[in-house]
């Protein structure tokens, strides 16, 4: 599995936070995603998404195979599972949790049985088919890339830095369960009631 760069040094920020010279994020994801797609033929590649309370990221390492909106079947597994431990191994500020992709239909409804059965927890725990968009930044919709980067330019003309502006709109993600996408449809349509007002 080939891992952007941009991801890997997100992986290596995510794995300091453990403070253990055992753990290695991105070698463990990528013995995981080998793992998957022996026993998943139509995998089409993982995404992390990592939360704390003031942020959201997701750090998406895809099959260069990937096209956009193929997408079939998902499974969304969280911390305790995916990485042994619950969100207390990282501190107890952040929560990290792995989505799978595959490109045929129900191709993870085996899997995510096998691991609520091993780890006795409910298969409920494990959201079957609700990412099939895929990961934000990789759906393949300029729009919606466009519609962030319109509200931290928005953002920016209020003062803040780019990173300021960024953890605004992943800090108000968090908070309200929204994407990032409706976000910043939320603060730019913030703006345009702003200067309709006299």
């Amino acid at each position: 599995m080939k891992i952007p760069s941009r991801a890997a040094a997100s992986l290596a920020e995510l794995t300091e936070t453990f403070d253990d010279p055992d753990i290695d994020i991105g070698r463990s994801l990528g013995r995981f995603a080998d793992q998957v797609r022996s026993a998943v033929p139509s995998y089409l590649g993982v995404s992390v998404e990592m939360m704390t309370a003031d942020t959201q990221r997701s750090v998406d390492a895809m099959e260069d195979s990937f096209v956009p909106g193929t997408i079939r079947s998902s499974v969304k597994i969280p911390t305790s599972t995916a990485l042994g431990a619950g969100p207390e191994r990282a501190g107890g500020a952040q929560r990290i949790a792995l989505i799978l992709y595959a490109a045929s239909p129900g191709a993870l409804i085996d899997l995510a049985a096998d691991l609520a059965w091993l780890t006795s927890l409910p298969l409920s725990d494990f959201a079957l088919d609700q990412h099939l968009t895929g990961p934000e930044s990789l759906s393949g919709s300029a729009a919606a890339t466009s519609v962030v980067n319109q509200a931290i330019g928005v953002l920016l003309a209020r003062g803040r830095t780019p990173e300021e502006a960024e953890a605004d709109i992943d800090g108000r993600a968090v908070r309200t369960g929204l994407t990032r996408q409706v976000v910043a449809t939320a603060i730019l349509a913030e703006t345009e009631t702003s200067l309709e007002d006299p």
